[in-house]
């Protein structure tokens, strides 16, 4: 049975177009300072560009390559709000809403029912 989270701090998706990632694409990255480790700064091969978990990608010279799939969606949450876990990564909750949304929320701000 999946872990359930209860959202205690409310969150808004910065990112109205999240990435999507297919494992074996190359993308150009950057390490930038973010409060959470264990991210990359990654540019897709169309300018795209947002955040990526370090443990999704071999890296390889000055570029890396998706090691799996990846969907950067952030869920918009409210206080109140449960979540169904998918998996934690690096600070964040891969989750289901209760409308059956799935996307990414700071682990910051769920605490586990």
């Amino acid at each position: 049975m999946a872990n359930v989270y209860r959202v205690t701090i409310a969150h808004e998706s910065e990112f109205k177009k999240p990435l999507l990632l297919s494992r074996g694409e190359r993308l150009r990255f950057e390490r930038r300072t973010t409060q959470w480790e264990g991210w990359l700064w990654c540019v897709t091969q169309d300018g795209q560009s947002g955040w990526i978990p370090e443990a999704w990608v071999d890296v390889v010279g000055d570029t890396c390559v998706m090691n799996r799939d990846y969907d950067a969606t952030e869920l918009t949450v409210a206080v109140g709000e449960v979540l169904k876990a998918i998996l934690t990564e690096s600070g964040w909750l891969l989750a289901v809403s209760a409308s059956g949304q799935t996307g990414w929320v700071p682990l910051e701000c769920v605490e586990l029912v």
